[in-house]
């Protein structure tokens, strides 16, 4: 991006900024493209407890704050510690009625209200947990809890 701005002797002088809104001086440009080819030393992938809400980039579910969850530094991705063995799939239930020659036989019936969202959680291939629940984040917050309470795998 680039501005005019006026100088301290009432003169205008073209300015550029980076993304972030930082001036870009001739400095800042050596250390901008220099950070660019240096690689980052050090493991891939550090662990910390997250502080803001985000979505593991290896299975799309959200991560809530304070859970242990790998960062990579290299490409900001964030994913949780045991996501390569675990899998949770949220999906909203739809209830199908029941028809018995030709009629629905739902409107005759008494039915609770329908819960409309299951989660799962699996491990490889393997079902560990699932559950309905009536909102989205709901069912996030226990696929999460799910995955802490998973015995055989806990650090």
């Amino acid at each position: 991006m680039i501005k005019q701005v006026r100088t301290k002797s009432n003169a205008y002088s073209t300015v550029r900024y980076d993304k972030d809104g930082n001036i870009l001086t001739p400095s800042r440009k050596r250390e901008l493209k220099k950070a660019k080819e240096e690689p980052i030393k050090g493991p891939e992938s550090i662990k910390i407890i997250s502080q803001y809400p985000s979505t593991c980039s290896a299975c799309n579910a959200k991560i809530l704050v304070g859970t242990q969850i790998l960062w990579n530094k290299k490409n900001k991705n964030t994913k949780h510690v045991k996501c390569s063995m675990f899998k949770i799939v949220i999906e909203k239930y739809v209830h199908k009625p029941k028809i018995y020659k030709g009629k629905d036989m739902t409107k005759d019936m008494f039915l609770l209200p329908v819960i409309p969202w299951k989660w799962t959680l699996y491990a490889d291939s393997n079902i560990v947990s699932y559950g309905y629940t009536h909102t989205e984040e709901d069912a996030n917050i226990s696929a999460n809890q799910a995955i802490n309470q998973y015995r055989p795998f806990r650090a």
